[in-house]
Formats: structure tokens, C-alpha cells, sequence
């Protein structure tokens, strides 16, 4: 990607069982869009196969570019599986979070960050932790 970006995987063994484990951060801004279809294309490649598998990671998805993968509908979306809590609905919220200033009068709210599991998992619960900002 031409801002380095890759996916990271690791194979983890629970209690005998081999889970994938995967998270990124995908290309940033508007003008990463492209990439970041590619980017949800190979996640989603990974999340089809047989064995268990989960992702989660700050993908700088806009919502019509999630819609448009059209495979993300086989997969469940964490978020959405638990109800759509609306405290839960913005992973990036600055009318919340004022660790980053927008040159605009409205402070932007997107839902970044997603966790995504195939079939093989069942979502019990999903919540946002460490909404707070940190002491500097």
C-alpha cells in the first residue's frame, strides 16, 4: 500500500483448536479508497475459508464502501450481530474524543474500526472500552 499497511496474522491454539487471528489499518483519506476495497478484499478472501477466523482493526471504511463488498454480507459484523448499540456506533467520534481537531464547524463520527467473524463464531457481546481520553 503506499502507506505501508499490511495485514497481520497469527495462527493461535485454543484449546486444541487453530483460530486466525488478523488486523490492519487500512489505507487512510479519501483518496484511499481504492486500496482500501483491495485491502477489505483480501480480509474478506480470509474470512471465507473453512477454519476459524476473526478480524479486527481500523479500516477506514466509509459505509458505502462496506456495502459494496458484497461477500461482508456471509460475515458477521460484530457491532451489527449485538444490536447496534448507538453508544458503540462510532469507533472515531471527535465531538467525543477531542484528541484530533478537524478544520470544520461539525467534528466528524465514523464507525472505523470493525470486528468481523466468519461462521464459525458466534458474537455474544461487543462494547466500546477506553472511550476516555488519556491523561497526558
Amino acid at each position: 500500500s503506499a502507506m505501508g499497511r499490511d495485514l497481520i496474522e497469527a495462527w493461535v491454539d485454543v484449546a486444541g483448536h487453530q483460530i486466525r487471528l488478523m488486523t490492519s489499518h487500512f489505507e487512510s483519506c479519501r483518496e484511499g479508497a481504492e486500496e482500501r476495497q483491495r485491502q477489505l478484499g483480501v480480509v474478506v478472501e480470509k474470512l471465507q475459508q473453512p477454519l476459524p477466523a476473526i478480524f479486527a482493526g481500523d479500516t477506514n471504511l466509509r459505509e458505502a464502501e462496506a456495502q459494496a463488498e458484497k461477500r461482508l454480507a456471509r460475515m458477521t459484523d460484530a457491532w451489527v450481530a449485538c444490536g447496534r448499540d448507538k453508544s458503540a456506533q462510532f469507533t472515531w467520534d471527535l465531538q467525543k474524543n477531542h484528541n484530533k481537531e478537524m478544520p470544520c464547524q461539525s467534528q466528524p463520527r465514523a464507525r472505523y474500526d470493525r470486528l468481523w467473524v466468519n461462521e464459525k463464531f458466534e458474537v455474544q457481546d461487543f462494547r466500546l472500552l477506553g472511550t476516555d481520553k488519556m491523561a497526558e
